[in-house]
This record gives C-alpha cells, structure tokens and sequence, in this order.
C-alpha cells in the first residue's frame, strides 16, 4: 500500500486558553473524520504578544439543527431551512468571541484549537493575559 506523505493541512500554534475575538478568515475542507467530510473555520484572533494568529474550529460539513456548523452559523445570524443550500463564503469576515483551549499534538506538543464560537455580546469583556 502507498500513503502519501504530506505537510499538516493548517500550522498549529499555542496560546493561553480563554476568550478571544476573531473574525473568520476562510472555509477550507480538509481530510475526512470518523463521521464524513470536515470543514476547517480559520479564524484570525488577535493575541496580545503574538498579534494576529490563525486558528481553526474543525467541523463537519453537514448543516442541521444542532451540528457544530450549524451552531456557527446561527451565532452569525443565519437561520436554518431544510432542503436551502448555504454558500460557506457568506461567512467570510464574520466577528465572533471564540473560545481557545490547548490539546496535546501526537508529537507531543501543545496546540491550540477554537472549541466554542459565539456572538460577541454573549461574553462579557474579559481580557486574557499571558503568564
């Protein structure tokens, strides 16, 4: 059997967990999961050390009420309506209060992915400082 060998699909970067602000920056598909097709969110979040970073909030490409993609969607005000298609690109340059948490990478490293995305005024101003 042949596998090919390729880069990872997005750098992984680390930072303290908490609420930041982000604005969604692409939709890009990525490799299948355990479930279907996936869909990377990137997000650019502003760091206060580290200026303006990318991360992703992985979902899978499935739109109904209660998936992780549909939830992003209604933070960004879209509703959902069975047999409509959604065009991913409407949610370009969207803002949102996404939730960082940190994961141990296979190599053993830490890194950082986007766990939770909701509206702004849902968080209260809360500003996160490095150690």
């Amino acid at each position: 059997m042949e596998i090919p060998m390729s880069k990872p699909e997005f750098e992984k970067v680390h930072i303290k967990e908490g609420f930041y602000q982000g604005t969604l920056k692409e939709v890009k598909e990525v490799s299948p999961g355990k479930y279907g097709d996936r869909l990377a969110l990137i997000f650019e979040v502003q760091h206060d050390k580290e200026g303006i970073l990318e991360l992703a909030k992985v979902v899978y490409k499935k739109i109904t009420p209660g998936s992780a993609l549909m939830n992003v969607m209604e933070v960004f005000g879209f509703e959902w309506k069975e047999g409509d298609n959604f065009e991913t690109d409407k949610l370009i340059g969207k803002k949102a209060t996404v939730v960082v948490e940190s994961y141990i990478q296979p190599d053993g490293e830490k890194a950082s992915t986007i766990s939770k995305v909701k509206p702004i005024e849902e968080v209260k101003e809360e500003k996160v400082e490095d150690d």
